[in-house]
């Protein structure tokens, strides 16, 4: 509707809407409130009509027309989300006491309600040009309240959520980051509710003494400071919803880490088991290749089968044990220093591991 101009000049010239009104920048706005006075060539107050001459900034007590615009975004059980607007303007002629009340973007679920409110509100309260608000601000509440309750369902069902130790924790961060976004969201909705009230309460202060000694005024005022304690409070249990849902994706990510830290150990325990089969792999070895290198190198026949004698050794057997000897001992005395050098900085490495794994177990277990 913004965008047409044959409307804009109807609503324009019926109810004296502004051209701020239908500014983009308005349009693109996530919340304002907003009042402007008008008055006819006998100094009265009247809204909308072509006789109508702007005169100097009036009095305080001279607000007319009002305009007003609210945001909510509510979150259903499957995280499918819904942006809800409601953009109030209202036409006030103080001669006669007529008042019109402009609703665009409302969902349908709020009109029947605002309606019936409107028209069981008493009769004394509508000499308050704001009265309206006081219906618009009890539906907006009520939504927010959805929203906010929509997102505190989503984080109590994070926290209820128990991963049995042995098993991988698999967390969804895209989902809990989705979730984390719609209550960002609800959060600023609720913030510019407020201070969009704070901005009408202040212009209705500024119509008091205008209404002296009515009734209806202050009945008005208490409802809308009302709402406006409704809104406060929401926006603290919306931004404990933050602070509960940041603390589960921590927690997530930390029971994630955990269990990979525990694989890790799990790991390092069976390759410390797979080392110790080869060193005595590698003991054996060293044990009986020398011998065998020595054997190769001098193709020694030490022993022989013959069926009269039966077995015979050679005299010379001794020449291989004084080569397979020395060369075993060496052979051992140079890998037993191979390994002292090395060990020492193997150590360091597997003690430092251990020292982080027991500082993360303790910051988890706190």
């Amino acid at each position: 509707m913004r965008s047409c101009e044959r409307c804009r000049r109807t609503f324009q010239q019926a109810f004296g809407m502004p051209d701020l009104w239908w500014a983009d920048h308005c349009k693109n706005s996530n919340g304002y409130f907003g009042c402007d006075t008008k008055r006819d060539a006998d100094g009265q107050l009247s809204i909308g009509k072509p006789s109508i001459v702007m005169g100097p900034r009036a009095d305080s007590d001279d607000c007319a027309d009002t305009w007003a615009y609210f945001e909510m975004k509510l979150v259903d059980g499957e995280a499918q989300y819904e942006w809800m607007k409601v953009n109030i303007f209202t036409h006030w002629v103080a001669s006669s006491n007529q008042l019109a009340v402009l609703l665009f973007d409302a969902p349908q679920t709020m009109v029947p309600s605002m309606a019936a409110s409107f028209s069981t509100l008493d009769m004394k309260h509508r000499q308050d040009p704001f009265w309206p608000y006081t219906s618009l601000m009890g539906e907006i509440t009520r939504h927010e309240d959805a929203a906010v309750m929509g997102i505190r369902n989503h984080v109590r069902a994070v926290e209820k959520e128990h991963v049995p130790n042995k098993e991988k924790p698999e967390p969804s961060y895209r989902w809990l980051h989705d979730i984390s976004r719609h209550a960002v969201h609800v959060t600023e909705t609720l913030d510019v509710s407020i201070e969009t009230m704070d901005g009408m309460l202040l212009q209705h202060e500024a119509i008091k003494e205008r209404l002296e000694g009515d009734d209806s005024w202050q009945t008005v005022h208490r409802q809308l400071c009302f709402s406006r304690q409704l809104l406060k409070g929401l926006r603290w249990r919306s931004m404990a919803n933050e602070k509960r849902l940041q603390n589960e994706i921590q927690l997530a990510f930390h029971m994630v880490t955990q269990y990979d830290s525990g694989v890790s150990v799990a790991i390092g325990k069976a390759a410390k088991e797979d080392s110790a089969a080869m060193k005595t792999i590698a003991t054996l070895t060293l044990i009986f290749l020398p011998p065998t290198f020595i054997s190769s190198v001098f193709s020694m026949s030490f022993f022989k089968f013959d069926t009269d004698t039966g077995w015979t050794m050679s005299n010379n057997f001794w020449i291989y044990w004084v080569w397979a000897i020395p060369m075993t001992l060496i052979t051992s005395a140079l890998w037993y220093y191979w390994q002292k050098q090395t060990t020492p900085e193997q150590s360091q490495v597997a003690e430092d591991g251990r020292r982080k794994r027991r500082s993360l177990s303790s910051i988890l277990n706190v």
